[in-house]
């Protein structure tokens, strides 16, 4: 049970920062009862952690399906692996946005 909490205890560091992200597609883990839309993957105290993320019925919102520590399983493999453009980060109470991540901004400053 720890093994799953301590990812939870770290899930807004996780979350913050920009690793790995997956399409998630369940036919590529037929033994598995994960019904996801993506994968995300990143070490959480130098452990690597698993999180499974569904958009909401008809909002532009997701919930976390599942998190767990990566055992012998890869469920990475035959996953289509995705770029992060942009990502931004909203405080529900104060309703302040921050963008976190914008490859494309970082692409133009370069250039200059």
């Amino acid at each position: 049970m720890e093994q799953r909490l301590t990812p939870l205890a770290h899930l807004e560091e996780f979350l913050d920062s920009n690793e790995i992200i997956f399409r998630y597609n369940e036919k590529a883990n037929r033994f598995s009862a994960i019904q996801a839309d993506y994968l995300l993957l990143n070490d959480v105290k130098e452990i690597p952690v698993y999180v499974f993320l569904a958009q909401r019925t008809g909002q532009e919102t997701y919930v976390c399906r599942t998190l767990f520590p990566k055992t012998g399983k890869d469920y990475t493999v035959g996953q289509p692996k995705y770029t992060l453009l942009q990502k931004e980060k909203c405080n529900l109470i104060t309703g302040e946005t921050i963008v976190q991540h914008d490859r494309l901004f970082m692409k133009n400053q370069a250039e200059t």
